[in-house]
């Protein structure tokens, strides 16, 4: 979480030819004070927006004025995750308003999530995404820093892990969506293996212990074992069921009820096939491995 531990007095830093310091100053303050307290959740997204477009325009004064020099060099202080980091560099604000502004619509699409709304905690996550990829691309034209300055938050492997991260958790809202309106075997397998991309790139990116991909691929299973079930692979859909599909927990009730019938679907499946059917129990064609669909640039179809 982050926080801005020390104020930034613009007018002692600026010269006089930007009439903007001394509101910069009080925006930031005012930043400051909303995020100590996270109480009011809707003005600090206001106002941190106001001052990222604020601190936009002076970073463009300076960049455009580089011959006139600066009354004196700011030091930026953050709190984050409890560490007081700082740095001179003008990149380390615009990279940390971002970031602050991700987090904050990141956990708000969770308390979504919470509330089984998951049409709202996608337009939340979908936000998130938007200020992780600005936050990149303020870092790629920071050249040079200090190594006390390259915490995670400043690495831009870190921040393309995280736009993954949100694209995962928009498809399985998505696949919530699609259940709640009884979807196709087909389209639902389709939404699973985008998430399960997206879950496979935030690995490669920057590997995390709370990664969603064991969820995903679980789901891509299970639409699969579906969807050979219906084109009449009986003992394919069984395997792939007992082999592959190990339920997990999750944020999203509706994908927890779908495990919650996992099963008695096998049991029902097996009784069928030992009593009409007598198709042995043994894997069909394996579904495009993971490097398969990360490489794909369009989706691949279930085999």
């Amino acid at each position: 979480m982050l926080h801005i531990h020390t104020p930034i007095e613009f007018e002692k830093i600026v010269d006089t030819d930007w009439d903007g310091a001394v509101n910069l100053t009080r925006e930031r303050m005012s930043i400051q004070q909303l995020l100590d307290a996270r109480d009011n959740i809707p003005l600090t997204i206001v106002r941190l927006k106001k001052y990222c477009e604020s601190f936009d325009k002076l970073f463009s004064h300076i960049t455009q004025h580089q011959w006139t020099p600066l009354l004196k060099q700011p030091t930026f202080t953050w709190s984050i995750d409890g560490s007081i980091i700082s740095s001179t560099a003008w990149n380390f604000e615009k990279n940390n308003i971002h970031i602050a502004l991700a987090d904050i619509y990141m956990q708000e699409g969770y308390k979504k999530i919470d509330e089984q709304l998951y049409k709202e905690a996608s337009q939340y996550w979908k936000q998130a995404a938007e200020h992780f990829t600005l936050a990149n691309s303020s870092l790629g034209s920071w050249k040079w820093r200090l190594t006390s300055e390259n915490i995670y938050v400043t690495q831009q492997k870190w921040q393309k892990a995280q736009i993954e991260k949100l694209k995962c958790l928009q498809q399985l809202c998505t696949i919530g969506v699609g259940i709640g309106k009884n979807s196709s075997d087909k389209t639902l397998y389709t939404l699973a293996q985008r998430a399960t991309k997206c879950a496979a790139l935030e690995q490669v990116y920057y590997p995390s212990d709370t990664s969603l991909l064991h969820l995903c691929e679980t789901l891509r299973y299970f639409y699969s074992s579906n969807i050979q079930w219906t084109k009449e692979e009986y003992g394919a859909s069984i395997d792939t069921l007992q082999r592959w599909v190990r339920a997990k927990h999750t944020k999203f009730q509706i994908i927890n009820e779908e495990f919650d019938k996992l099963e008695l679907l096998l049991s029902e499946r097996k009784m069928t096939n030992n009593n009409i059917y007598f198709e042995q129990v043994k894997p069909s064609k394996s579904l495009p491995s993971l490097r398969e669909i990360i490489e794909s640039e369009d989706d691949i179809s279930h085999p």
